[in-house]
């Protein structure tokens, strides 16, 4: 699925998915999130993103609609996912929200991007971050790097990877403060990146980061950050 910054339509995306197919909300959730539906810590957390997801719309609909018409089936919304909480997990979704709610949630939808503009990222795109960030984890694993720099880079690949997972339901941000985290974490070792620089991992590691800045400030609408390759090794990618 494409990606949106319009958090309305993810929301309304997210509860079609869950009215649309007949079964738990367990089973669902581990769909968006591709997780574990019998890891149960997981499976709060990814329903505490929702929640989560769902008071940000509410809260931007209060403030921004100038007609009931746009607020109420966000409110609606809200309050039968933040019920999902009180039942057991189990609870069968279909029946979490009405055909009025899901259509009046369209309305909502499009006074957001007309209040605020929306920008889409093609899914093929996310799906190929996603290659890579899978593929440079199980390099490293194997790799020779200094053990302490192997971990710290495995560690922060894998809270990126994670961040993909829940993007859907708890937009770029998740990614972005991942990006942030990582970039911290390669200056403060910049020594041992530097003396490590040839390694065809190391150059697999700031080459994807730096594809992953354009992807965050596409999401973002912002300038990007100073190039990774150039900040931390003097070169450009």
């Amino acid at each position: 699925m494409d990606y949106t910054t319009n958090p309305i339509r993810r929301l309304e995306e997210i509860l079609n998915t869950l009215v649309k197919n007949a079964g738990s909300t367990r089973t669902l959730l581990s769909i968006c999130y591709d997780i574990d539906p019998n890891n149960t810590p997981a499976m709060y957390r990814a329903l505490a993103d929702l929640i989560k997801l769902a008071d940000e719309c509410k809260a931007i609909m209060e403030q921004i609609a100038d007609n009931d018409i746009y607020i109420e089936p966000v409110v609606k919304a809200h309050k039968a996912i933040s019920n999902i909480q009180l039942k057991e997990l189990g609870y069968d979704s279909s029946s979490l929200v009405d055909k009025q709610t899901m259509y009046g949630l369209k309305f909502s939808v499009d006074c957001y991007k007309n209040k605020c503009g929306e920008t889409v990222i093609n899914k093929d795109q996310i799906a190929s971050l996603q290659k890579d960030v899978e593929e440079l984890i199980n390099k490293l694993v194997e790799s020779n790097l200094p053990s302490d720099l192997k971990q710290i880079l495995c560690e922060k690949l894998e809270g990126i990877r994670k961040a993909f997972v829940s993007m859907r339901i708890s937009g770029i941000e998740g990614l972005k403060s991942e990006l942030e985290s990582t970039a911290g974490a390669l200056f403060l070792n910049q020594d041992e990146i530097i003396r490590n620089n040839k390694d065809e991992n190391i150059q697999g590691v700031i080459g994807f980061l730096d594809k992953l800045n354009k992807f965050v400030s596409l999401g973002n609408g912002v300038k990007e950050l100073v190039s990774f390759a150039k900040s931390l090794i003097g070169t450009s990618t």
